[in-house]
């Protein structure tokens, strides 16, 4: 198991000034490796967050300018874009040792005025879906992201592609009818309250940097490029946990990527 001297995962109170101005509160995160054997449709793994730090590899690799990440995987991680044999030195996070990835994503801080609380993750799941269609595994050295860091407004983001969609889960309230469905639902969640989204799922094995959505060309991959496993992440939240009191109307959340109240910036990345 390889040790870093990173800091550890905390749900204490946090006030911003502590935090470097340099941390860029917005959403971009999940890194993988993956293993498969036998061939099935789907596969899914539960993953523990390992760290939290304001580092991104893909896109600010060996900098410590990034927006807050929590990481989940191969503990093999620094602020240094890592290949597949890096990931394989360390030890896994989640439910199946043979699961090497790395993904981060973005941290959830619950706002009280000028204070901020992390919101630990209640469970963080990796779905890999279609695997009997995939055409090749993910290549070594591989890395990708989804989402859109950057993105303001529904209109930022694709959701039949990238399947981005906060709600309550369990006994809901649902209210997606009544907001952008890529922003955090507007009242107290009975239980967690979960986000998900889906990488592209296609990839032109002679440029790695070349990939793309199978559903955004009419479900095939575009000429040049192979199926891969489809896969998504889902992160479910203990709100009711942080926030006894419960919430109705502006959420009192705020993502790394974005302002206080909105999630349309969730992105996250892959590697590996």
């Amino acid at each position: 198991m390889l040790k870093h001297n990173f800091e550890p995962i905390s749900t204490s109170s946090i006030h911003p000034k502590t935090i470097a101005d340099k941390t860029l509160f917005s959403m971009i995160g999940a890194s993988v490796t993956l293993l498969v054997g036998t061939v099935v449709a789907l596969t899914d793994i539960q993953h523990r967050p390992f760290m939290r730090k304001n580092i991104d590899p893909i896109v600010h690799p060996g900098k410590y300018v990034s927006h807050m990440h929590s990481f989940y995987g191969s503990d093999a991680i620094t602020n240094v874009l890592p290949t597949t044999k890096d990931l394989q030195k360390g030890c896994p996070s989640g439910e199946n040792p043979n699961d090497l990835s790395v993904y981060w994503a973005p941290t959830l801080w619950y706002v009280q005025g000028d204070t901020y609380k992390e919101i630990y993750p209640a469970t963080f799941k990796t779905y890999y879906e279609q695997i009997d269609r995939a055409e090749i595994p993910f290549p070594n050295d591989f890395y990708m992201v989804a989402g859109n860091q950057t993105a303001k407004s529904q209109s930022d983001i694709n959701e039949k592609i990238s399947a981005i969609t906060w709600w309550c889960d369990g006994n809901g309230p649902e209210d997606r009818g009544s907001r952008p469905r890529g922003t955090f639902p507007r009242t107290t969640c009975s239980a967690h309250m979960q986000a998900i989204l889906r990488f592209p799922d296609c990839v032109n094995p002679g440029n790695l940097k070349d990939y793309a959505y199978a559903a955004a060309h009419g479900g095939r991959c575009p000429a040049g490029m192979k199926r891969m496993p489809s896969l998504r992440f889902s992160v479910r939240y203990n709100t009711r946990s942080a926030i006894p009191q419960g919430w109705k109307g502006t959420p009192p959340f705020k993502l790394s990527c974005g302002a206080v109240s909105t999630s349309i910036c969730l992105m996250t990345a892959k590697t590996v």
